[in-house]
């Protein structure tokens, strides 16, 4: 099988199909209230408060002479301690910029024994030996060429357990990684920190704000290249454990959509071990839990509809069948109702589907990893969230995201 580069629209919906409830529909959520526009126009104005700094070069040869000294003294220091093991596993966190991956990689650090190879502390090492900002316009591509060449090669010789951070906007580089890190030797695993794309935008330029607070030169990455990177790091990660599974060791995704200070979300439901979804009687009642909410925000919702419309008698009661098939079974067999029917259960689900995004959002509602959700509490926030209905809803784009 070919590897794909990046997911179509359609095929994200269908493999967040393939994700059990409730994490599908958090997956779905955002906490940010903003409108695209409003994002842009935040990131302009503070943008234009930072003053820019002019690039500096640093001559290829002394450049290189640090990257070998500075790799030297770093292994030196791995291998004489030991909280790193040389045991031979990558991990490979995935995620935007923004999204929140250190506050998953230190305790995954501890837990795997695991050195960081963090493109921070080789900024802050070039800035000290160089005299330039550490948020230097060049810094970016000078850490990326030590980190590429110099540091990666060396932990790989060694067989240090190491973390290293990616986008993951690339299956194909993804796959690409894995297959070389292997080949020497690695066992490879893969954690997904995710972020619904606008939290991470105004993460960024909050991230400025602070900077610019405390007198210091903002490190901010364009707006447009994180909205260009969109969902690609939950694209690549649902791709790799559902059709590349193998490769992998394990899989574990969060969301970190959560409250400042909480630690990211563990979705239960996506956990992958050697190729296959872990699944215990824990995720099962994890799954269970899902659908009972979805059949409770479908039924409300259909129960909204039919009390706000002016509906032919034998059109609502066909619509009400829908409605009981949708939230017992989950799914819909389109055949076997008319077109008119059709589009107001798609209208129905829509509705459903965000308000069990709006409400599992880790962000109002939280669940300990291990727990189950207070089935009382979430039913009562779906009822009450169907009452206060927005004019304008937010809707799948294309058609096969009907029924999620």
């Amino acid at each position: 099988m070919e590897t794909k580069k990046n997911l179509t629209e359609q095929d994200r919906y269908g493999y967040l199909r393939k994700m059990p409830r409730p994490d599908r529909y958090i997956l779905l959520g955002s906490s940010c209230k903003k409108s695209n526009e409003e994002i842009k126009k935040h990131f302009t104005e503070v943008k234009a408060k930072a003053s820019a700094l002019p690039p500096e070069d640093i001559p290829q040869d002394k450049l290189n002479e640090f990257a070998q000294k500075y790799v030297e003294e770093q292994i030196a220091q791995i291998l004489a301690n030991p909280k790193y093991a040389q045991e031979g596993k990558c991990t490979f966190c995935l995620g935007s910029p923004g999204a929140g991956k250190s506050s998953i990689i230190k305790p995954l650090s501890q837990e795997t024994m695991s050195f960081h190879a963090d493109a921070d502390a080789i900024k802050v090492a070039l800035s000290q030996a160089f005299g330039i900002d550490v948020n230097g316009p060049s810094m970016h591509k000078y850490s990326g060429m030590i980190m590429k060449q110099y540091l990666i090669p060396a932990l790989l010789d060694n067989k240090v357990n190491f973390i290293q951070e990616k986008i993951g906007d690339e299956i194909d580089k993804m796959v690409g990684y894995t297959n070389d890190y292997k080949s020497k030797g690695y066992d490879v695993s893969v954690v997904l920190i995710h972020c619904d794309n606008d939290v991470c935008r105004e993460r960024n330029i909050q991230r400025c704000e602070r900077s610019l607070a405390k007198g210091e030169t903002p490190r901010i990455v364009s707006d447009e290249d994180i909205v260009q990177i969109g969902n690609t790091p939950l694209d690549t990660y649902m791709y790799l454990m559902e059709e590349h599974g193998e490769l992998f060791e394990s899989g574990k995704a969060y969301c970190s959509d959560v409250q400042f200070g909480t630690h990211p979300l563990h979705l239960q439901g996506m956990d992958y071990e050697k190729g296959k979804r872990v699944e215990n009687e824990q995720t099962e009642q994890y799954a269970l839990q899902g659908e009972h909410f979805k059949s409770v925000a479908v039924r409300n919702q259909g129960q909204i509809y039919l009390q706000n419309q002016t509906i032919d008698p034998k059109l609502a009661e066909e619509i009400q069948k829908g409605v009981e098939e949708l939230a017992t079974t989950g799914d819909l067999n389109i055949e076997n109702y008319s077109k008119e029917c059709v589009d107001a259960l798609g209208e129905i689900n829509d509705s459903a589907i965000y308000t069990l995004a709006d409400v599992l959002n880790p962000s109002e509602n939280y669940v300990e990893n291990g727990k189950s959700y207070d089935t009382e509490k979430i039913v009562e926030a779906i009822q009450n969230h169907t009452k206060q209905q927005q004019q304008q809803r937010r809707s799948p784009s294309i058609e096969e995201a009907r029924f999620l």
